[in-house]
């Protein structure tokens, strides 16, 4: 008996997080990928995916490709795209959308899945709204911390600007590596969720001021100097401490990366692979 094709998969939107579960999954059935941008088309084929341009939102076409499929939905809310496409995707196998912890505005302390949002800006009422819409229509939310990975993160802001350790970094804050945040997806996919929501980040939360810290010594370079007249590194929301063991325990995975330590080493490998070297030491 031949066994039965897995489920084809739709990314909407094709960022880091997209990325990183499309190399997770090792595609041994059809990926469709989306973009707004033409100009991305021989990009996503060449990854060996299936590109879907829409310059605009097209329901219709989401709908026949969503359609008893596992959906990933990455892309930043703008007020109107999850509106029309949440409702097509209702036919779907499984739908995971990412969202953010910023959801929490200034909140500080514990989070859990159970801690109230904060709706004090336009940009956290955007993102509560497509939460709810995709929500409504069968989503899993995942909300996620500061993602890092090779391609993104304080290793490379270290490496290629000068930059000040401003007096918020010593708070606690959360982060979770890609590879992470993509298995949790699989893994979402795996149980066919449907309508739950989870807070995500890994088990050792720790300051920006910390993580500079160790990065500098791993990478033996010069710790940058408070108040130095540069930009703050990266955009940190200090003194959130985010308890993702709901999901984990739910999902019943490990993370291959609890710490920075694992997932900034496994970063700093990985760039050494491409031949970063000169540029990271």
């Amino acid at each position: 008996m031949k066994s039965q094709r897995p489920p084809a998969i739709l990314l909407l939107g094709f960022g880091q997080t997209a990325k990183a579960v499309f190399k997770a999954i090792v595609p041994k059935t059809k990926v469709y990928a989306t973009s707004r941008d033409p100009g991305r088309q021989t990009e996503l084929a060449d990854y060996g995916l299936e590109p879907v341009i829409m310059p605009m939102p097209d329901p219709e076409i989401i709908e026949l490709l969503a359609k008893y499929q596992n959906v990933l939905v990455s892309f930043p809310p703008d007020g109107c795209t999850d509106a029309l496409l949440a409702p097509a995707c209702r036919g779907a196998r499984c739908i995971v959308y990412i969202s953010s912890t910023s959801v929490y505005g200034n909140y500080q302390g514990r989070v859990t899945d159970t801690t109230p949002v904060s709706a004090n800006s336009e940009h956290i009422q955007k993102r509560l709204t497509a939460e709810e819409i995709w929500r409504a229509n069968g989503a899993t939310i995942l909300r996620a911390p500061g993602i890092y990975g090779p391609d993104s993160g304080l290793h490379l802001r270290l490496s290629k600007t000068s930059a000040n350790i401003s007096s918020y970094t010593s708070k606690i804050v959360s982060r979770i590596h890609v590879d992470d945040l993509a298995q949790l997806v699989i893994a979402v996919w795996q149980k066919q969720y449907r309508s739950r929501m989870y807070v995500t980040g890994d088990l050792a939360p720790a300051s920006q001021m910390e993580v500079v810290s160790w990065l500098c010594a791993r990478m033996g370079i010069d710790k940058p100097l408070p108040d130095s007249g540069y930009p703050p590194l990266g955009n940190v929301h200090g003194g959130r401490d985010i308890d993702a063991g709901k999901v984990l325990k739910d999902l019943g995975i490990s993370l291959k990366y609890p710490s920075y330590k694992e997932g900034y080493e496994a970063c700093l490998q990985a760039c050494l692979r491409k031949d970063h070297r000169q540029s990271l030491f």
